[in-house]
């Protein structure tokens, strides 16, 4: 019969982090400064000696040597390093497919044999050994894939803390800027959702583990 886990695709989405950006959702690119081409300076403005005329009492100005023109500055947009950083969007999260676990990625699971087999009894229901070996390999992966949820939801929570306790310290400090503020934030943000993922596939993934178990419990004794 059909997989539940993956609905029969064989494969179920999971969503990680942009390997881009690290779950922040942008990334800062350096590009070369327009205001410079480059090269970190601009070219000066009118000698503040001569106001531009090269003579300074009909005389070569000594402060510009007869250039009128001050000595190229450093430029102010990129200080002078011929760089600026420009901000560019990003996902923060990606979905990728992976193998389903409980069905091997074939999107199908055995049906089990009908309990039982029809006369009277005491009413209690039982199954082949075939079959009850394959729910107890069922159960082992869900075991497996339950503890593999788990210990992201631990850790997603751990992350969440971590983020939390780093945006109160940079609202509270005077010197953090709003670019540093929004970063941190959305940090909080993305660890948030997914701690919430994890607790959601967690707790569905526990279910269907308690499901299994139970029903090997009252048919293959």
């Amino acid at each position: 019969m059909k997989c539940e886990i993956c609905d029969g695709s064989g494969y179920v989405a999971q969503t990680q982090s942009c390997p881009i950006c690290n779950g922040v959702g942008y990334v800062d690119e350096a590009s070369q400064c327009p205001d410079c081409g480059g090269s970190g300076y601009v070219p000066g403005g009118d000698c503040r000696d001569c106001g531009g005329s090269g003579t300074l009492n009909d005389e070569q100005c000594g402060r510009c040597r007869g250039s009128g023109k001050e000595d190229d500055c450093r430029c102010s947009r990129c200080e002078g390093t011929g760089q600026i950083t420009q901000r560019r969007d990003c996902p923060a999260e990606v979905s990728v497919q992976i193998r389903c676990e409980p069905c091997g990625g074939t999107g199908t699971i055995p049906d089990p044999v009908p309990a039982g087999g029809g006369g009277g009894g005491s009413g209690s229901s039982s199954a082949s050994a075939a079959d009850c070996a394959l729910w107890r390999q069922q159960l082992a992966e869900k075991r497996s894939y339950r503890e593999t949820w788990l210990q992201r939801r631990l850790d997603a929570q751990n992350e969440y803390d971590a983020a939390t306790t780093q945006l109160e310290l940079v609202r509270a400090s005077p010197d953090s800027t709003q670019s540093e503020i929004t970063r941190a934030t959305n940090l909080v943000n993305h660890w948030e959702a997914k701690r919430e993922e994890a607790r959601k596939t967690y707790s569905e993934l526990n279910d269907a583990f308690r499901d299994l178990e139970f029903k090997i419990l009252n048919n293959c004794g």
